[in-house]
């Protein structure tokens, strides 16, 4: 079921801009809007490498 749905490891909220970024096992970093709604695929590939267990992320 997971890898279907995702399992997000990470959530950290950007005052300035409102947004929400999700660090996900299986879909790697993701972003919602202020606005809400759907997450957004930001990266899931590093240097060619698809992210795994992202599961930590700071946000400046």
């Amino acid at each position: 079921m997971e890898p279907t749905c995702g399992r997000p490891l990470r959530l950290k909220f950007n005052n300035k801009t409102c947004q929400l970024y999700i660090a996900d096992a299986y879909y790697g970093l993701m972003l919602v809007g202020p606005k809400g709604g759907k997450a957004k695929s930001l990266v899931t590939k590093a240097v060619g490498v698809p992210l795994r267990l992202t599961n930590s992320l700071d946000i400046n």
